[in-house]
């Protein structure tokens, strides 16, 4: 690679606007922007973009895996490929994320992560992990395994994220769990996010939760409860909040959608952005560890799975949904499709994620920030990803 890298003629993508112009990166990072005209730069390479939009690389941060490895279990290059697949795909950002567990199968992982990365075996869209569970309500399982649900532990959470050395950047739990509120605290205090999913949360306890520092919610629609008509404390039938309802009306929470067609439909997709705006809701993946596979029927975290066609995930008995088998520009794609502006899908899909769990490098074409840039044609083909300046695909 030359010393320096320049983009000329692009459709530049900021967070608000469109901009023809030039990037110039230099050391991974990006070392200038100019709007209108081209950059010079006799040193460096020329990637002539030919009015393709190149913009942010994908900030993915609820994944477990791909290609058939599971981010809570797999050995190191099975974790090194379920990133670059994804990293081919433009997310150039990924949390690998820890399905429930027992704890110490949690942490094993946690470790397995983090030296993979200090010995420079994984892909440079490693970006940190979040771990979802085993904090969760039983009520809302999904495909995590009850048996191994509990109550926040300090002992457990706040090993896993010493063993992290900065690298857990989120954790999820049920905030009706003894012990949650401690947990969110304690988070917050390390500057990890403290999420809230799998969850019969109230109104009142969601509360109390932002009280005490969660800040998000996981896979918003899914494992939680829209509001509900219930009998309050004195008989009189009432309309709860709930968890979604909490969502909604409180300014500091931020939430996720999975955008694959089959957990949110679109006329939904389009109420939770509506309300909560660009700004609060993520795009995310929730990529199965089967995310790259053929349809059939596979074995996931113990549990029997089937994937289908139409890129549909489901446990085998067809209880419900088990995780989705695609990538972020898969769903970016289907935002668009739904009738979203490309901006707006671009930004929950980088800069909203990026800033959820402090990930302040990335996510936007700002000098300074770290040169991941996809590239796509007007018909929203791939044409090219670069992690740190450097092309991968």
């Amino acid at each position: 690679m030359a010393n320096a890298l320049v983009f000329h003629n692009c459709q530049l993508v900021f967070p608000d606007f469109f901009a023809t112009g030039s990037l110039r990166v230099s050391d991974g990072r990006i070392a200038s922007v100019q709007i209108g005209g081209n950059l010079n730069d006799p040193q460096a390479e020329v990637v002539d973009c030919a009015g393709d939009f190149l913009g942010p690389g994908f900030v993915d941060i609820h994944n477990h895996g791909a290609a058939g490895t599971d981010f809570i279990d797999g050995e190191v290059e099975g974790l090194a490929a379920a990133l670059a697949w994804h990293q081919a795909q433009g997310s150039t950002s990924v949390l690998a994320t820890l399905l429930t567990n027992p704890p110490e199968q949690i942490e094993k992982m946690v470790r397995r992560h983090v030296a993979a990365e200090a010995e420079g075996q994984l892909p440079g869209n490693f970006a940190g992990l979040h771990i979802e569970g085993p904090f969760m309500n039983p009520a809302k399982k999904g495909m995590h395994r009850e048996d191994w649900m509990h109550d926040p532990n300090p002992a457990e959470y706040q090993s896993w994220v010493q063993a992290g050395a900065g690298r857990v950047r989120m954790i999820t739990a049920a905030p009706e769990r003894e012990g949650a509120l401690e947990m969110y605290a304690w988070l917050r205090a390390q500057g990890v996010t403290g999420a809230m999913g799998h969850t019969t949360v109230t109104w009142e306890r969601a509360q109390a939760a932002a009280a005490a520092g969660a800040s998000h919610f996981v896979h918003v629609n899914n494992a939680m409860e829209w509001p509900t008509r219930a009998r309050n404390a004195d008989g009189w039938m009432q309309t709860h909040a709930r968890g979604i309802g909490s969502y909604l009306t409180t300014d500091l929470f931020t939430g996720e959608i999975i955008g694959d067609g089959w957990h949110v439909t679109p006329e939904l997709v389009r109420v939770l952005v509506k309300t909560k705006g660009v700004d609060r809701v993520a795009l995310v993946s929730d990529a199965s560890p089967l995310t790259g596979l053929p349809e059939g029927n596979y074995t996931v975290a113990t549990m029997a799975v089937e994937v289908r066609a139409g890129h549909l995930c489901t446990m085998a008995d067809g209880s419900g949904l088990a995780s989705s088998v695609v990538s972020l520009l898969d769903i970016v794609r289907n935002l668009v499709r739904w009738g979203f502006p490309l901006l707006e899908a671009w930004r929950m899909a980088s800069w909203t994620p990026a800033r959820i769990v402090r990930l302040c490098d990335r996510g936007l074409l700002q000098v300074g920030n770290r040169a991941d840039l996809v590239r796509l044609d007007a018909q929203l083909a791939l044409k090219g990803v670069w992690q740190a300046g450097h092309l991968t695909t």
